[in-house]
């Protein structure tokens, strides 16, 4: 069993306050900052999430009934079975980016993407607009 001296019992008591003392004047500000960052990947989550799976829906119907004659019924039920497991993605993305930017631009960038195609499709008369 290792014997420790006095100065190095000393030096790694003093560690450990210096540690504390600099973590709990920090504290707070680390607290809410990584409460802002939850709250705002829980936003995106929902929010961005839904509006990716919405607008995957309606561009896939919008592609599916117009543009390759499927009936209705069956484009909506495509494209909702596609959209679904989508939400769940974009729900996992947001959790796993590494920042929230990061988390909004990963659902920004496919949202704009997809808002492109559906304008895309209605100037060129293949949807009514």
């Amino acid at each position: 069993m290792p014997v420790f001296t006095a100065t190095a019992a000393n030096v790694v008591a003093r560690s450990v306050a210096s540690s504390v003392a600099s973590s709990a004047v920090h504290a707070p500000v680390a607290v809410w900052r990584r409460r802002r960052h939850i709250g705002s990947r829980v936003v995106a989550a929902v929010l961005g999430g839904y509006a990716t799976a919405a607008l995957l829906a309606t561009m896939l119907v919008t592609i599916l009934h117009y543009g390759l004659a499927v009936s209705r019924p069956a484009a909506v039920a495509g494209a909702t079975l596609v959209a679904a497991p989508a939400y769940v993605a974009a729900v996992l993305w947001v959790f796993a980016a590494s920042s929230p930017a990061r988390a909004w631009l990963g659902l920004a960038l496919p949202c704009l993407a997809m808002a492109i195609v559906l304008w895309g499709l209605a100037c060129f008369g293949v949807a009514p607009a």
